[in-house]
């Protein structure tokens, strides 16, 4: 009896320990990467979005890159050329690629307050889209206090408006080809900015002014401001010094301002005879490299 009583007293403590053993396994389990293309409705309007989120331990959030394409653009198209998706497991973020709006032409663009819109076309509140989309992140997984929203040419104009309409939800922006077209900029808490633009582009002119005449048909006209223009809103609104650091390699000259306040840099890229198109790793400097090594890496 007392040989039985000790076998079942053993038996009980390796059936307790086989149990320990795969609760832990199940504790340690990643939660798998999930793809999902969903329709948000933004004032009655269906507006479509795909969302890419890597694997990641249980309970960890991970921060978010708002990729905004540009005008004539698509989601896809956007995800494709930028390689955001391809560096999401390595790195750890979850990449967000809304869709724009058609305009008369039916190019998608968005409402950046002066650019792009048609005549007579009511324009989309594309700053409540992304509000609905930063109410969605955490159930992929996301940081609601580390969402970066960064865009090329109107997509990149969308990233200076998100920045002043919604204030401290974005944690930090990146612009490339991009104008800063905002006249009544609200927010005003200090966020890292990096600006990457070619001095040969004609569609959003380095120096400013006006839009080529084959980008902006059919659309209403706008005066861009120039790239020194939105330094200079970004330097005083992180109240940074105007002390700059300046590098530069390979037709790329960059001004980096670290002196500013905590965690918001800015940082302005030029590429010397660079056109309207957001440079991969063929040309002088790697849009997508500086972006997440900025602000991931």
């Amino acid at each position: 009896m007392k040989a039985l009583a000790i076998f079942f007293a053993s038996f009980v403590l390796v059936v307790l320990a086989g149990c320990t053993a795969s609760s832990a396994v199940l504790d340690t389990a990643l939660v798998p990467a999930a793809s999902q293309s969903v329709s948000l409705s933004v004032n009655g309007q269906a507006r479509s979005v795909t969302f890419r989120a890597p694997e990641r331990e249980p309970g960890t959030l991970l921060p978010v890159i708002v990729a905004l394409h540009g005008l004539g653009g698509t989601a896809q198209n956007f995800e494709d050329y930028t390689g955001l998706s391809d560096n999401a497991s390595r790195d750890g973020y979850i990449a967000v690629y809304p869709d724009g709006s058609p305009i008369a032409d039916k190019r998608q663009a968005w409402n950046a307050g002066e650019c792009c819109n048609s005549p007579g076309r009511t324009p989309q509140d594309d700053v409540a889209l992304l509000s609905r989309i930063f109410d969605q992140v955490e159930q992929y997984g996301g940081d609601p206090a580390r969402i970066y929203v960064v865009g090329f040419s109107n997509g990149g104009m969308l990233s200076y408006r998100a920045a002043c309409d919604l204030g401290d939800r974005v944690a930090g922006i990146a612009v490339v080809g991009g104008a800063f077209n905002v006249t009544d900029c609200r927010s005003t808490n200090p966020i890292p900015v990096v600006i990457i633009h070619g001095t040969g582009d004609t569609t959003v002119p380095y120096l400013g002014g006006r839009t080529d005449e084959a980008a902006e048909a059919g659309l209403n006209p706008v005066d861009n401001a120039s790239v020194w223009d939105a330094m200079e809103y970004w330097l005083a609104r992180n109240d940074c010094s105007f002390d700059a650091t300046e590098t530069g390699w390979n037709l790329t000259s960059i001004e980096t301002f670290d002196d500013c306040a905590p965690g918001a840099s800015v940082a302005v890229y030029t590429i010397d005879g660079g056109g309207h198109v957001w440079p991969d790793a063929k040309a002088p400097v790697d849009a997508t490299r500086v972006i997440l090594e900025s602000f991931i890496r």
